[in-house]
């Protein structure tokens, strides 16, 4: 029998009755649910848990006992990001670095990660590691704001948004295509270059069924989990029924919230801890998902994301990147976010939306397909 987490509520109260709202949350074990929350009333997010035995319970301000590196930080600075027992990041109070938070244990990898970035260094300034423990890294705060930030703002006008994007789609394609770091299927487990491994379209199948496993967990309907199984086969079936591309370096995590621009500075890369070999399909069609997820979200107009979703089309074209892979990796991209965000409670109603949209869209495409 298919058991499901407690549900999650949009706000939940902390020890002196107030609000918190719930931004993220993120499934666990035994169909609990971590979450993490942020107020009005303060600049830091706090963790917390949700499960059926214990309820919904917000976690004291950045305690949380499998990263005891995270409470001493908060005398100097806030907590801007806090997924409970996994990580969390601290800006501090001068604003000059982040320090990331993890297990004791693990901060040598996130180290080892920051020195992989510098492959992408020749067009996007990467935070330096200024310091590190075994349970925290230090970075420095590079200039700018994410294009995320941008694209929500009404004093950005049309020629700055296009001016960041059209740098951005220049400096993606540049820094692929002059890799020389491309590699096939066959030999991308062997060491090339700063980056390890790869993340092949079955390893990208993987993470999509993973996660519409983890969404078919909240619903009550035995259709409605059937119908994410059967949408995440079809996603499934475009990545690996049709010739994959090279693969080269990527980040394997791209999106808006990555990028930072600055007017005079201008682009810097966020985040590398899981850069690696992929296809370029894979960061391109997760860009692509995303931008089409701040329209949805009525985060940006339909102008803005048109700019940039043209300038990712641009990059695809400059880097040879077949249209059918690109198809795929957005439409998979597209499918897992949606999975993702229907862990969030303000996003939960389109997230399902989305899901019913695009298990409609891959059923019509499959009875028009050639037999």
């Amino acid at each position: 029998m298919l058991k499901h987490p407690a549900p999650l509520p949009a706000c939940v109260a902390d020890e002196t009755g107030a609000p918190w709202t719930i931004t993220r949350a993120w499934p666990g074990r035994d169909n609990s649910v971590s979450f993490e929350a942020s107020s009005p009333r303060t600049a830091h997010v706090r963790g917390g848990s949700s499960s059926a035995a214990t309820g919904v319970t917000l976690a004291p301000l950045a305690h949380d006992a499998r990263l005891p590196g995270l409470a001493p930080l908060t005398a100097d600075g806030t907590v801007v990001v806090h997924r409970p027992g996994r990580r969390a990041v601290v800006r501090t109070t001068d604003g000059s670095r982040f320090i990331k938070v993890v297990r004791p244990g693990k901060a040598g990898a996130v180290v080892e990660a920051a020195r992989r970035g510098a492959h992408f260094a020749a067009a996007f300034r990467i935070p330096a590691v200024l310091q590190s423990s075994a349970e925290s890294v230090q970075f420095e705060a590079i200039s700018g704001r994410t294009l995320y930030s941008l694209g929500a703002d009404p004093l950005v006008d049309a020629a700055a948004w296009a001016r960041a994007w059209a740098a951005w789609s220049t400096a993606w394609s540049t820094t692929i295509a002059a890799s020389g770091g491309i590699v096939t299927p066959a030999t991308a487990l062997l060491p090339a270059g700063p980056l390890p491994g790869s993340h092949t379209a079955e390893a990208e199948v993987d993470v999509v069924r993973t996660w519409a496993a983890h969404a078919a967990r909240l619903e009550r309907s035995s259709t409605a989990a059937t119908l994410l199984s059967d949408t995440a086969e079809r996603v499934a079936d475009r990545l690996l029924h049709s010739a994959a591309d090279p693969l080269v370096p990527s980040h394997r995590d791209l999106h808006d919230k990555q990028v930072l621009w600055h007017r005079v500075d201008g682009l810097g890369l966020l985040d590398l801890d899981t850069a690696t070999h992929a296809e370029a399909a894979l960061d391109l069609g997760n860009l692509a998902a995303h931008l089409q997820l701040r329209r949805r979200q009525g985060l940006w107009d339909a102008a803005r994301t048109g700019t940039a979703l043209a300038m990712v089309r641009q990059a695809a074209d400059r880097l040879g990147v077949d249209q059918r892979r690109l198809s795929a990796y957005e439409t998979a991209a597209r499918f897992r976010i949606s999975c993702v965000y229907a862990y969030r409670p303000r996003w939960s109603a389109l997230a399902a939306q989305l899901q019913r949209e695009l298990a409609q869209e891959l059923a019509g495409a499959a009875s028009h397909a050639p037999r």
